[in-house]
């Protein structure tokens, strides 16, 4: 090797042994300040997982995420609030309870309202009526009041905060139903099959009526003959002569061509027009007016002897077992998420009911 080949190589292993020592020093940089950067947020922040649902069709999720990110970019407190979409009520629930025993999981849940009592047995849930009574009788008398009721149990203590309720109705297509020759929704039980049997006439490739197998739906139709599907002791009241009259009608609108659909795939079916009816959520209301491009309506779920709505929905509870600090933090944004701008904002993308007066106002 002659001289100047042999400078070029050592020159060029000088380059690479400087670079190789830069990058490695640039990395550990990096490392450095990231370790700081967490240090920092540890000491200076907090860190919240919020798990929630979207039982409705539509762009919820995407709603609550931003709703979430609001909060992160204006609470000042360095709180984060890490939002985790968890399925349905009853998935968000099954999800949440399995990584609590694992010894991992949300400090934040927003809860189907049956589901509360899960984590309530459990001793999966804070009682929050500390921080509820130190914001004052103005804050909470604020809140619809019949909505504080699926929260409270032991007659004193207060498990969630209300935050999103429906009600079940019957959505109709009018101009289907116009088309087929019925001049209004169906008021009731009678007038629900004869017009599922009338829009079976007029066109055979739509289904007359859509609804989910739950109980809420069920519920409501034997709150219209007067009954209930539980007493006043808790005892069940599915073998109650309201109840099986209720069924008896079900199924005679699914022989009559009537078929059982989801929540959400019920709203998307009706929005596509292929279906003319469907019992369903007002939480789904945002959704079927942004996507549905024809004339429609909501009337009451068809009415044997009474007018009757079973409300549902859910609410936002606290998991036990936080430091102060986190509880601290979860409940500042409990209260964001329930605050009258933000409870109004969802109600108007939703169709879910604002839970405060002022927020209806």
């Amino acid at each position: 090797m002659d001289i100047l080949t042999e400078n070029r190589y050592n020159g060029n292993m000088m380059k690479k042994y400087l670079l190789v020592s830069f990058l490695l020093l640039l990395i550990a940089a990096v490392f450095a300040l990231y370790g700081k950067c967490q240090a920092a947020r540890k000491k200076d922040g907090v860190e919240i997982v919020f798990y929630f649902p979207a039982q409705a069709g539509g762009s919820l999720a995407r709603g609550m995420e931003e709703l979430t990110a609001g909060f992160n970019t204006a609470n000042g407190k360095g709180i984060t609030v890490i939002p985790v979409y968890s399925g349905t009520y009853k998935q968000t629930a099954q999800k949440a309870l399995a990584a609590l025993a694992a010894g991992s999981g949300p400090h934040v849940v927003l809860s189907g309202m049956l589901d509360i009592v899960d984590y309530y047995e459990a001793g999966a849930v804070r009682d929050i009526g500390s921080y509820i009574a130190a914001e004052g009788s103005y804050w909470r008398d604020d809140f619809i009041s019949g909505f504080w009721d699926s929260f409270i149990f032991d007659d004193n203590g207060v498990y969630g905060l209300p935050f999103q309720h429906s009600v079940c109705v019957l959505y109709y297509n009018r101009d289907m139903l116009q088309a087929a020759g019925i001049a209004s929704p169906p008021a009731g039980r009678a007038e629900t099959l004869k017009a599922a049997a009338a829009l079976n006439q007029w066109r055979q490739d739509i289904v007359p009526l859509e609804f989910p197998a739950d109980v809420w739906v069920l519920e409501n139709l034997v709150l219209s003959m007067g009954g209930a599907l539980t007493t006043a002791d808790r005892q069940p009241g599915f073998n109650s002569p309201a109840a099986a009259a209720s069924l008896d009608f079900l199924s005679r609108l699914v022989a009559g061509g009537a078929m059982i659909q989801g929540w959400a795939a019920a709203a998307e079916d009706f929005a596509a027009e292929s279906c003319a009816m469907m019992f369903n959520t007002t939480a789904n209301l945002g959704f079927i007016a942004e996507a549905a491009p024809f004339n429609w309506g909501i009337a009451l779920m068809p009415v044997d002897t009474v007018p009757a709505l079973s409300y549902g929905g859910g609410g936002l509870i606290m998991i036990a077992g936080q430091t102060e600090t986190e509880s601290d933090a979860s409940w500042e944004f409990m209260k964001y998420l329930t605050s009258p701008e933000v409870s109004a904002r969802w109600m108007a993308a939703s169709g879910y009911f604002a839970v405060r007066k002022s927020a209806a106002d």
